[in-house]
């Protein structure tokens, strides 16, 4: 099911009809918004009961390019060492209580094996391990990431589970397409979707209510008013 079928569907239950008039107080962007946030709140709540993750909710940008930069964090200094980093940010992770949700950072081939991350916080003991001291490693800072240890590579692979599945779409797959669009099916397990849609409705309509209890509200003290 792809997030313009369930925004539609949201609308004909909320306005019976699956179109957004002129006069529609609903913009479809909110609605597009409240999927997200309500697809992510899902999601930790189902990760917090200690449930696997599911491939359904994992999106993959393919092809993302990696650049060398100073290893140096003071602005306007730059260090003889280098590192390997993304050339974008990745879409924002849902963030865990333990960790965020990226899920594999690997070269682009789709048999490569997964490099291991490492905490930004835990960067400094990153070559102390005698076994692991040489492996390629990574981690995530400021939506970057980041690559110890890195292969020849000029583009790797990165899967995760973004808050806002839209953002891939700044992203191309390797065969020029963009990696998200609104026709696209959303990632999204097929359980939560009418969880989804029930709070999504539920909030709209407190939305739609509210103005017309002002109003009552309103309506009620000047009548007391004048009654007095």
């Amino acid at each position: 099911m792809t997030s313009q079928q369930i925004a539609y569907d949201i609308l004909y239950n909320l306005e019976g009809t699956s179109r957004i008039s002129d006069d529609s107080e609903i913009n479809i962007e909110q609605v597009y918004f409240k999927i997200d946030t309500t697809r992510a709140l899902l999601i930790r709540q189902d990760q917090s009961k200690g449930r696997s993750l599911s491939d359904n909710i994992m999106q993959t940008i393919s092809c993302v390019e990696v650049i060398q930069v100073s290893a140096s964090e003071c602005c306007g200094i730059t260090s003889d060492c280098t590192i390997l980093r993304t050339r974008l940010k990745i879409p924002r992770p849902i963030e865990l209580h333990q960790k965020d949700l990226v899920v594999r950072v690997s070269g682009v081939n789709i048999e490569s094996s997964s490099w291991n991350q490492i905490s930004y916080a835990k960067l400094q003991y990153a070559g102390k391990s005698f076994w692991t001291k040489d492996s390629t490693k990574w981690f995530l800072k400021d939506n970057y990431i980041y690559i110890i240890n890195p292969p020849n590579v000029k583009k790797i692979s990165v899967s995760l589970v973004a808050e806002q599945p839209s953002d891939l779409a700044r992203f191309s797959s390797c065969a020029g397409a963009p990696c998200f669009s609104v026709t696209d099916e959303y990632p999204i397990s097929a359980h939560m979707i009418p969880t989804l849609k029930q709070l999504i409705l539920e909030d709209l309509l407190r939305g739609k209510q509210m103005p017309s209890d002002e109003q009552g509200d309103e309506s009620n003290k000047v009548q007391n008013k004048i009654n007095k």
